[in-house]
């Protein structure tokens, strides 16, 4: 499901505290540095090796980064073309791919 910047924070605590995923329940919203990482340079539409992380829309995924230079912006991460950028949180809705910290 596509959600605004607001409604993507909200879904790993959501999914968490509902008893988690694949037998976790530390999921969260990645930052940016961290969503990019995922990117392959080669690879195009989607930008990112399929035969590891398939079913990737080719779209903008939103992260959990602010944009600091300005209040109501996020980074997000497109795997469509491999770029990243900030965007205005709330007028618009992207998918989200969540993570977990492996210590």
């Amino acid at each position: 499901n596509d959600q605004n910047w607001s409604g993507a924070l909200k879904i790993p605590g959501s999914l968490n505290n509902s008893g988690g995923f694949a037998g976790y329940a530390d999921w969260r919203l990645p930052n940016q540095a961290e969503l990019a990482s995922l990117l392959e340079e080669q690879c195009i539409e989607p930008s990112i090796n399929a035969t590891a992380f398939p079913n990737t829309a080719n779209k903008f995924l939103w992260s959990s980064s602010p944009d600091f230079n300005n209040d109501t912006a996020t980074w997000f991460v497109d795997f469509k073309h491999g770029a990243t950028g900030t965007v205005t949180r709330d007028d618009n809705s992207w998918p989200i791919r969540l993570v977990r910290s492996v210590l």
